[in-house]
This record gives structure tokens, C-alpha cells and sequence, in this order.
């Protein structure tokens, strides 16, 4: 492992934490909004899943990793399209903050355990678009860019990207709008950073 293919790991995760803990400290004590459809009301919980959930940190350590070994160019692409696409996040989080009302877990197996530490470490805000679902959806599409992977590879993060969303709300962590919110701005920041390159 080369530590200089580290370095957008260090600088997408510090970013993360910046913006996502940052606009938390900004919006204490705001006016949240519910964001919730009737769709998300028939999604059950499924607490198996926080396993899942936490387990994206490390597809986007390994998607980001392999996108800095591809070469300079998709590596500039996505992780300048990330830190656009999270720096919308923040506006986004400040301008409209979201909140969603979690369910009371009953059970003392692991899974709801696990779930309940979650819940305990990290308040149901800053959910719209959802930071999960933009950073597994950017490294499972960067995969598809990539000429030094195999097809498994790909498959694997297509996968994972897959589940990722389904823990999401299976959890309660996120609604269904969260997720399309997520993929939208991940797109926009792309598309942001290709404008720019082009100029």
C-alpha cells in the first residue's frame, strides 16, 4: 500500500467530518424540517443493516485509495467532484436543515445494540442530501472509469453501493428523498468540476 494513494482518503474523510460536523455545530438549535414521504413509512427497520451502514466507511477508503492508483487524472476528477458535490452538502445543510424521527428499538440482540450506539453517537440530522449515499454512489461510479480493475471489482462496489442504500432507510438513518438528494449532488458536483476543467 503507497501512502501517497492515502492522501485522498485523508483529505475526503477530513472533509467529511469538517462539513458534516461543522454545519451540525452551525444548526444547533435551528428549526429542522421533516423530509419524510409515505413511502418511508412502509420501509421497515431492519437493524441488521447498521452493519452494512458502517461498513460504507470502507468501501470509500478502498474506492478512493484505488481511484488515486488509476492515475492523476480521475483522481483529480472525482475527488475534486466530491469535495464540490460536499461543499453543496453544507450549503444545503445550513440553508435547510433536516431532521427525521427514529423508531424506539426493542430488542437486545447485537444488531439493535449496534444500532442503538449509532443512534447514541450521531443525532438524526443533516440528512438531506445524505453524505452516505453521495460518497458510496461517486467511488462505485469512478469503478466503472477505471481501466486498472477487473470486472469484479466493479461488481463488488455495485454491490455495495446497493446495500449501502438500503441500510440507509432500513436503519432510519435517511428517507428515500435523502438518497435521490445524495445522487443528485454527487452528479452536480461532477459536473461542476468538468465545467471547470474545461475552462
Amino acid at each position: 500500500m503507497k501512502i501517497k494513494y492515502m492522501v485522498p482518503v485523508f483529505i475526503v474523510f477530513g472533509y467529511n467530518l469538517a462539513v458534516y460536523y461543522g454545519t451540525k455545530w452551525i444548526n444547533e438549535g435551528r428549526m429542522h424540517h421533516y423530509v419524510d414521504l409515505g413511502v418511508d413509512q412502509m420501509i421497515p427497520l431492519v437493524s441488521p443493516f447498521v452493519l452494512v451502514y458502517v461498513l460504507a466507511f470502507l468501501q470509500w477508503a478502498i474506492g478512493f485509495y484505488m481511484i488515486a492508483r488509476e492515475g492523476d487524472t480521475l483522481c483529480k476528477r472525482f475527488v475534486g467532484g466530491e469535495l464540490i458535490a460536499k461543499s453543496i452538502c453544507a450549503i444545503i445543510f445550513i440553508i435547510y436543515p433536516t431532521m427525521m424521527a427514529r423508531p424506539v428499538l426493542v430488542g437486545t440482540d447485537i444488531f439493535t445494540r449496534g444500532l442503538g450506539l449509532l443512534y447514541s453517537m450521531d443525532t438524526a440530522t443533516n440528512l438531506f442530501p445524505s453524505i452516505h449515499i453521495l460518497d458510496s454512489y461517486l467511488v462505485a461510479r469512478a469503478s466503472f472509469k477505471m481501466k486498472k480493475v477487473g470486472k469484479g471489482y466493479r461488481v463488488v462496489m455495485a454491490i455495495a453501493f446497493l446495500l449501502i442504500t438500503m441500510s440507509v432507510v432500513f436503519i432510519k438513518q435517511h428517507t428515500v428523498i435523502d438518497i435521490i438528494g445524495g445522487i443528485l449532488v454527487a452528479e452536480l458536483g461532477l459536473a461542476i468540476f468538468r465545467w471547470i476543467e474545461k475552462r
